[in-house]
C-alpha cells in the first residue's frame, strides 16, 4: 500500500507539472488586457502569463507536499527543457529527455526505460501521454479572487476538452503577486482529490544534461532492469 501512495503521489506531480507548463487554452491569444495580472480576473488573461512565465524559464526547482491516505509525501522537482528530475526518500526519477530511470531507493532497484515521445501511455511516459492529450480547457471567464495560508490568490478551475483525461478538473492556485504556483488539486474521475501544496518554486540556472542522468555507479548492489 505505501508502494502504490507513493506511485500515485509521484505521478500525480509529475504530470500536473507537464500538464500546466504545456496547456493550451480555448480562446487564448484572442485578445489582450489592458490591465495589469494582478487586478485582472479573467481567467484567460492569467493562465496564460502564468503557462508563459513556466515555459520562459531556463529552469527551476519546485518543492512539494501532499497528503494521501494519513501520510505525508515531500518531495522535489527540478526540470530544464525536457528534462526533469523528481526525488523524495522513497523513490527518485531521473530523465534527460531521451532515457527515464525510475529508482526504488526501498529495494535499491532501477528500471530504465526510453523516453519515447511518441509512446502516450501514462505509465510508460507522463510527459508525452498529458503533452499530446493536453487539447484545452474549458474554464469560467473569471477567477476567483481568494487567500491561501495569508498569500493572496487566483483560484482557477479547469476542465479539460478530452473526456479521456483520468481526471475531471484542475484547481489552481495561482500567487498574485508573482504568478507562482501555490496549490494544485487534481480530481480523479473516481472522485478521489489529491492537494499538492508548492512549498517552494524558484528559477534556477541550467544544470545540463548530466543532471538529469541516473548514476548507478553511486549504489552498490544496485538491481538493474533494463528494459529499453
Amino acid at each position: 500500500m505505501k508502494r502504490r501512495i507513493i506511485n500515485i503521489a509521484f505521478l500525480t506531480v509529475l504530470t500536473l507539472f507537464l500538464t500546466l507548463s504545456g496547456i493550451e487554452l480555448r480562446g487564448q491569444g484572442k485578445g489582450k488586457s489592458k490591465g495589469n495580472q494582478r487586478d485582472n480576473d479573467k481567467t484567460e488573461i492569467i493562465i496564460s502569463q502564468f503557462s508563459t512565465k513556466l515555459m520562459t524559464l531556463p529552469a527551476f526547482e519546485m518543492g512539494f507536499s501532499i497528503m494521501m491516505d494519513g501520510q505525508s509525501i515531500v518531495g522535489t522537482v527540478q526540470a530544464e527543457k525536457d528534462s526533469y528530475r523528481l526525488e523524495n526518500k522513497e523513490m527518485d526519477l531521473f530523465c534527460d529527455g531521451q532515457t527515464k530511470w525510475i529508482h526504488n531507493r526501498g529495494n535499491n532497484e532501477v528500471i530504465i526505460l526510453k523516453n519515447d515521445l511518441t509512446q502516450v501511455d501514462l505509465v510508460e511516459n507522463p510527459m508525452a501521454f498529458f503533452t499530446s492529450l493536453s487539447k484545452g480547457y474549458t474554464y469560467a471567464d473569471k477567477a476567483k479572487s481568494s487567500n491561501y495560508n495569508n498569500i493572496p490568490v487566483w483560484v482557477v478551475d479547469l476542465f479539460p476538452i478530452n473526456k479521456r483525461q483520468g481526471y475531471t478538473k484542475i484547481s489552481l492556485l495561482i500567487d498574485k503577486r508573482n504568478e507562482a504556483p501555490v496549490r494544485i488539486v487534481y480530481v480523479m474521475k473516481n472522485g478521489e482529490s489529491l492537494a499538492v501544496n508548492i512549498t517552494k518554486f524558484a528559477e534556477q540556472k541550467p544544470w545540463g544534461k548530466d543532471h538529469f542522468k541516473f548514476d548507478s555507479g553511486k549504489h552498490k548492489g544496485l538491481r538493474i532492469n533494463d528494459m529499453r
